[in-house]
């Protein structure tokens, strides 16, 4: 088993007026359409424990990217096999990661794994939710949007009792591409507008999975370099965020 996680670091200096991840309310975000970074190299997840669910190239890029900007990685999956060799890929780089097999269309599963990275890493930081079809769900419409559903459920009060942190919803080609794509937009809009004071942001990446270009975007959404998205869409290969008008949260929440 893993060994236990280490003390979190200083995060990287913040910029002016920046508030850390967790501490207020998510921001509201402005109408409009803006650039994001090219590259993931803003992000500093040190001493933070990312959970990502979903095996598969893009997974793998994801829990890679995770770890090498110093996340604990928890990774589940149906596919134990390959779930197992990136987590050993992971730990080849230095990194620490966790590897549970997992269904996710099983909602007691869900809760299991992130029981899991709670009981191990003793926190959980940012999710990244790339399910792809998930076993049991092939009968309905929009399965791998019940599973990402599954996943934000439990996900979410374990990441706002670990002082807040970030959610990225994988919407498995580009916006528009399929009906679950749309789903996983709709979803993560309707759930950032919900759960818009509890210090947890959830975004969506509407890219197709697979490439670095893809993981270091999904790393960028989950650091404080992109801490003033909330509800937020990333989508095409240039990057670009479409920001829906939320509701600003509690008095002293930080604002876009």
């Amino acid at each position: 088993m893993t060994t236990a996680p280490r003390p979190r670091h200083p995060h990287a200096p913040r910029r002016r007026g920046a508030v850390p991840a967790g501490r207020g309310a998510p921001p509201r975000a402005r109408h409009g359409r803006e650039r994001a970074p090219a590259s993931g190299g803003d992000a500093d997840l040190r001493g933070r424990v990312a959970l990502v669910t979903g095996a598969g190239r893009g997974s793998a890029a994801v829990a890679a990217a995770l770890a090498e900007s110093g996340a604990s990685v928890v990774i589940g999956a149906p596919d134990e096999l390959a779930i197992a060799r990136v987590a050993r890929s992971v730990e080849a780089r230095g990194g620490r990661a966790l590897a549970l097999g997992t269904d996710l269309g099983d909602p007691d599963a869900v809760a299991r794994l992130t029981d899991a990275a709670l009981a191990v890493f003793g926190r959980l930081d940012v999710a990244v939710n790339a399910p792809g079809r998930a076993r049991g769900l092939d009968h309905l419409a929009e399965p791998d949007c019940r599973a990402v559903y599954f996943s934000v459920r439990h996900q979410l009060p374990a990441i706002a009792g670990s002082g807040g942190g970030a959610i990225v919803n994988v919407a498995l080609g580009p916006l528009g591409w399929s009906d679950d794509a749309r789903c996983v937009v709709g979803l993560t809009r309707a759930s950032a507008l919900e759960h818009a004071g509890s210090g947890v942001r959830i975004n969506a990446l509407a890219r197709e999975p697979g490439g670095r270009g893809f993981a270091e975007a999904a790393c960028w959404l989950c650091s404080d370099a992109a801490r003033e998205l909330n509800g937020a869409v990333v989508s095409g290969p240039a990057g670009t965020v479409d920001r829906e008008s939320l509701p600003a949260g509690p008095p002293g929440g930080a604002a876009a």
